[in-house]
């Protein structure tokens, strides 16, 4: 399974530059499930360059990018659909004659959820918690106390900066409008590896 993910031009996150722990990999997410076997956490190698180059910009003020998910299985995809079928957060995984035909981002190694922390692991302040399904997650500046707007500003155009498109109704959700290698669907399943950090704190 690692191998596969490798020959298909994706790279793993390192932890000695980021900070990760993945929501899913543990019961404590949304489903109530845990979905990953590890924290193993994967995007295409121009995602991941792209990455690092905002990483390198937070890393001047102390900060680094903490990551949320990455590349996501087709069929884990269909689990979160089927738990929530409302494409304002979730991309729907469409099958046709068993072939997949459209989905998220994240199966293809191109989307990523992610948010800031500081040098002792707080998270900064942003409007949600991860997969906050609701209004609170959407783009709203007007609602943000100066502190979330300053904050988002920074990581919004950084992540703009280099490459991303920022989902209006999830804030933490970025996708790469670059070009990928075999940019496609993939449904090849995580490895059981542990990519994670500690799990940041709630400042």
């Amino acid at each position: 399974m690692h191998e596969s993910l490798l020959d298909e031009g994706f790279v793993h996150f390192d932890p000695s530059f980021f900070s990760i722990y993945l929501p899913y990999a543990t019961p404590e997410n949304v489903t109530g499930e845990q979905l990953y076997i590890n924290h193993a956490c994967y995007v295409k190698k121009e995602v991941y360059e792209a990455l690092l180059g905002v990483n390198k910009e937070l890393q001047k003020k102390d900060y680094r990018l903490h990551i949320w998910d990455a590349y996501r299985p087709f069929h884990i995809q269909e689990k979160l659909w089927a738990h929530c079928p409302d494409d304002r957060y979730i991309a729907r995984p469409v099958r046709k004659d068993g072939k997949m035909v459209s989905g998220s981002n994240h199966s293809r190694g191109k989307a990523v959820d992610l948010t800031i922390v500081d040098s002792d692991l707080n998270y900064l302040s942003m409007p949600s918690g991860f997969d906050d399904l609701s209004e609170k997650a959407w783009r709203t500046p007007e609602k943000w106390s100066n502190e979330i707007r300053e904050n988002m500003e920074l990581f919004e155009n950084l992540m703009i900066q280099f490459g991303f498109k920022a989902n209006p109704n999830e804030w933490w959700h970025y996708d790469f409008l670059g070009e990928v290698q075999n940019d496609q669907l993939y449904d090849v399943e995580l490895p059981n590896i542990d990519n994670s950090t500690l799990p940041p704190h709630i400042a």
